[in-house]
């Protein structure tokens, strides 16, 4: 398999969304280009191409993409005030997009509700990986001063492991 088959002029495997295919919708290339922007950010850089010219066939490149999921990153601020980002990709779980809502906003800072500043949650496929559906999500949170940067510091490696538990399996939330 070659890198032009799958992967874009970034690196990026070409996706499809599950709306329904209909172009004249305004917000279909939007959806489209938040999904591959937020790939970018949680997938290593170069990981499709570093698989694909490894000589992989497209069966071995999807196992290997799919044992590295969930993945999960963050962006935390220096200080507060500031904001937290995190985007997690994982194969498609119902209701995991809520699941990773609620993780971040009631039990990063236990007892209080984080401010959601943003949330986006797609489901997706990739092109030449098969029928699999897989979600990002992306999620920001305001920090509003040190004390609450200290509490999420200390809470961030609990809930991240958490997070990845429970996404990859509701059984273990």
């Amino acid at each position: 398999m070659s890198k032009s088959e799958l992967l874009d002029d970034e690196g990026i495997p070409f996706i499809k969304t599950i709306l329904a295919p209909d172009e004249a919708r305004p917000m279909h290339h939007l959806y489209e280009r938040s999904i591959r922007q937020c790939l970018s950010t949680v997938v290593p850089k170069n990981f499709f191409l570093d698989l694909v010219s490894s000589g992989l066939s497209e069966a071995e490149v999807l196992t290997e993409f799919n044992k590295k999921l969930p993945l999960l990153t963050r962006v935390k601020p220096d200080s507060a005030p500031g904001t937290l980002t995190f985007t997690l990709l994982s194969r498609m779980r119902h209701n995991a997009f809520r699941f990773f809502y609620e993780m971040i906003c009631r039990w990063l800072v236990p007892g209080k509700r984080l401010d959601v500043q943003f949330f986006y949650a797609a489901d997706f496929q990739i092109l030449d990986f098969g029928d699999q559906v897989y979600t990002l999500c992306d999620l920001m949170i305001k920090v509003r001063d040190e004390a609450e940067l200290e509490e999420i510091r200390r809470n961030l490696p609990i809930l991240e492991t958490e997070l990845l538990i429970g996404t990859d399996d509701p059984y273990l939330a």
